[in-house]
Order: structure tokens, then C-alpha cells, then sequence
């Protein structure tokens, strides 16, 4: 059961999303509907004073709202690209509300949002929408790796080629074990480059993926930072590394890493394919933490 606060908070997420400059007279032809910054004056038809900011200060502590408090106590809120993507969970669900409906589905939850998104850029509302979108599909298996892609410790289009090996008899496996829906294996590789969009693409690869495998044997900072995010958000995270190159550092030793020898031609784990198995199917229940 929500709390008043909570109900408050999401009535208040759909308010600034919706809400349009009373000029126009079709509220879709306002260029910066749902993204206008409100004073709670704005606020006070949907809520009262004495729970308006309770309510504003809920979302931004759930990463869906900015606010700047004053010291006469007034506020002005904006809603962040997550707001947004929260308000189209909202109006996507069963039952959800329309324009002339103050009450939402009951079910319906404002997750804290559980890290910094990990781009020094932010999200756009496209950004999440494809996460959304792509974590919901259920018929693929998606797997993303990142590597350095020339190093004296393996050959990258062979490891590359065995590892996605590694993973199509994993799948293969699952497809044949009775009770099991076929699925398909989606197997991407993260591409270097951190400009803006280059990085928000790889950032949003890497939280939508359902395993992210990440080869440290040249301990290539792009590689860490990447790990470093599929960490934050909960991803299933499988570490490998090249047979007799150093240990990984104190404060990620305690992954389960997997050794390999001749570019991935051999992984030296006990029961790797069978852990890998397990791994696959694991994956399959898309379970996401966020």
C-alpha cells in the first residue's frame, strides 16, 4: 500500500508532465510540455501547500525532479529525463490515467533511482525509452562485452568470435531444455569512443544488457569505467582475463573472474559451459535491479 506522500509524488509527476503554457490551445503543440520549470504556485489546484513541496521533494529524492527551495518557503520543480521516463511507465500501464482522471493505477511504484546514471551528460528521454523498450523483450538473450581492442594479451577478432561461440552453445542449451521458450542471442560489442552520444550509447547498451562480459587483462580505464557502470545498475557482470596477467584490483576481486587461454580458445573455469548454462538462465528471468 502507498503513503499519502508517495500518491502525492506520482500525482504531482503526472501534473508537471502534462503540464502546458494555457496559451496553446492543444496542449500537444506546446514545444516544452512537460518540461516547463513550475513554481508552486503553479502547483497549488493539484495539491495542497502543506504537501506540495513533501511531494516535490519526494521526486527529486527519487532522481525524477529538480528543486530549488527558498527561504520564504516557496519552491520551483522541473522534472529530469527519468521523471519523464517514469511518467511513461505510468501511462503505459493497465488502467492508467487519461487527461480527465485524477487517480492512477494502484500498483504503480516511483523506484529511487538506485545510481548516477554513469554519463556525465545525462540521459534524453529516447535514452531511456530504448532501455525500456529493450528490457522488455523476452525472446533474446542480450549480452554486451567490452575489451581493449589491440593488446599483446589476445587477439581481439578471435576472442571476440570465441567468446560469442561460448555464448550461441550456452543458448543453444537453454533452447533445448524442456519447459524453456527459444530464445535468440543478441551479442554486442561496446564501442570506444567518449564523446557525448558515443558514451550514451554505450552506457544505455550496458544497462539494457542482461549480461555484460568485460575483459581486464590490460586494465584499460575506458574497460574499468564501463564494468564500474554494469556494477551500479545491478547487470549481471562476467569478468574475464587472459591466463597469467595480474591479479584485478582489491575492490573488484571479489567478481567471480574467468581466466582463458589462446584468445579464448580454451576458458580455464571448472564447469564453464555449464556455469555459463546456469548464467543464461538466470538472465532469462530479467531481473533488473532499478
Amino acid at each position: 500500500m502507498s503513503v499519502q506522500i508517495e500518491r502525492d509524488g506520482i500525482s504531482l509527476l503526472k501534473f508537471l508532465a502534462e503540464y502546458a503554457l494555457p496559451t496553446y490551445a492543444n496542449p500537444e503543440e506546446d514545444a516544452k510540455r512537460g518540461r516547463h520549470l513550475l513554481s508552486d504556485g503553479h502547483i497549488k489546484a493539484t495539491l495542497p501547500p502543506n504537501r506540495a513541496l513533501d511531494a516535490a521533494v519526494f521526486l527529486e529524492n527519487n532522481g525524477c525532479a529538480h528543486v530549488n527551495q527558498f527561504d520564504d518557503g516557496k519552491f520551483n520543480i522541473w522534472l529530469t529525463p527519468y521523471g519523464q521516463y517514469q511518467y511513461k511507465l505510468l501511462m503505459a500501464m493497465p488502467g492508467s490515467p487519461d487527461d480527465s482522471q485524477s487517480q492512477y493505477p494502484g500498483d504503480f511504484r516511483i523506484p529511487r533511482l538506485p545510481a548516477p546514471i554513469g554519463s556525465p551528460y545525462g540521459f534524453t528521454d529516447q535514452d531511456w525509452e530504448y532501455i525500456y523498450t529493450t528490457r522488455q523483450k523476452q525472446d533474446s538473450l542480450r549480452v554486451v562485452f567490452g575489451y581493449q581492442f589491440k593488446s599483446v594479451n589476445y587477439d581481439s577478432d578471435r576472442l571476440v568470435k570465441n567468446l560469442e561461440n561460448e555464448f550461441s552453445g550456452a543458448v543453444m542449451q537453454y533452447n533445448s531444455t524442456p519447459g524453456n521458450d527459444r530464445i535468440l542471442l543478441d551479442f554486442k560489442e561496446l564501442r570506444a569512443g567518449y564523446g557525448e552520444h558515443i558514451f550514451n550509447q554505450i552506457v544505455r547498451d550496458i544497462i539494457s544488457s542482461d549480461i555484460a562480459v568485460f575483459e581486464t587483462s590490460d586494465f584499460n580505464p575506458n574497460v574499468m569505467i564501463e564494468m564500474g557502470i554494469a556494477l551500479t545498475w545491478g547487470v549481471r557482470v562476467l569478468p574475464i582475463r587472459s591466463e597469467g596477467c595480474p591479479p584485478p584490483p582489491s575492490d573488484i576481486s571479489g567478481q567471480t573472474w574467468i581466466t582463458y587461454k589462446d584468445s579464448g580458445q580454451v576458458f580455464s573455469a571448472p564447469n564453464f559451459k555449464t556455469n555459463l548454462v546456469a548464467m543464461v538462465t538466470l538472465a532469462m528471468r530479467k531481473g533488473w535491479a532499478g
